[in-house]
Order: C-alpha cells, then sequence, then structure tokens
C-alpha cells in the first residue's frame, strides 16, 4: 500500500480562506482526476479496504459563498470515487481505529481536543460520485 503515495498527485493548489489556510487542489491518482477542491495535507489510507480518504471543500450552486466540508474516499480497486452522506462546517480526519472506524476532528486541525469524535463508516450511507475507469476509457 505504501505504493499508492507513489501514485497520488496534487495539481493547481489555492488557498480557500484568507490569513493561512486550508489550501486545496485537483487531487489525481494514477494520473486520472479523482476530484478537485481537496484539502492538500489530509489523506489517511486504508490498508485493508484499499481506500484513500480525502476531505473536499464543496461550494453550493448559489452565488453566495455558501461552503461545506465532506470526507470522501477513492476505492482503489475498483477506482470509484465516493462521498460519505454527511456535511461539515469544518474537519480534519486524523486515522482509522479499525477498519471500520475514523477519528476525526471538527477542525482544520488536530490539537483541539475537545472537538475529537469518530465516525463508525459502516452506519453512513455513501454516495457514488464517478467512476475513473469511465474517465480512463475516454
Amino acid at each position: 500500500m505504501k505504493k499508492l503515495r507513489a501514485n497520488i498527485e496534487f495539481k493547481n493548489p489555492d488557498q480557500i480562506i484568507s490569513m493561512g489556510g486550508p489550501w486545496v487542489g485537483e487531487l489525481y491518482f494514477d494520473k486520472l482526476k479523482v476530484s478537485d477542491n481537496v484539502i492538500l495535507d489530509n489523506i489517511i489510507q486504508d490498508e485493508i479496504k484499499d481506500r484513500l480518504y480525502f476531505i473536499k471543500y464543496n461550494l453550493n450552486g448559489s452565488g453566495k459563498r455558501e461552503y461545506y466540508f465532506s470526507i470522501n474516499f477513492l476505492d482503489v480497486h475498483a477506482k470509484d470515487v465516493y462521498m460519505f452522506d454527511m456535511k461539515f462546517n469544518k474537519v480534519y480526519i486524523k486515522h482509522l481505529s479499525n477498519e471500520d472506524s475514523l477519528t476525526f476532528y471538527r477542525a482544520f486541525h488536530d490539537s483541539i481536543e475537545k472537538f475529537r469524535d469518530v465516525l463508525n463508516l459502516n452506519s453512513l450511507d455513501m454516495i457514488l460520485l464517478k467512476s475513473l475507469n469511465e474517465e480512463s476509457n475516454k
């Protein structure tokens, strides 16, 4: 699984909130675009399920600057991209506690313990966003 990091690339970095971040960019895996607006320094590897978890910055379509963050993942084997059906004002993923639990913080960092929480990944609804296999066939 360590090889996966070598297959990850970020392009077009940009700061989304002034005063120091967070920074987002386009996430590529094996030269295929996984997603845009991905937080640059917050990717977790799941060696058991062969997944890459990441945070996506989502802008609502209206003219207002309304946004939320979501926890998404790439199923590396199937090359499918999913989003968990949860929205956050701020989120930082820390680590997998076991294959079904993700420790995260309701902040952009992990330095304040009162913002720490754990998600049971099996209890969340997932939304299939796209398949990279379809893009590689274009």
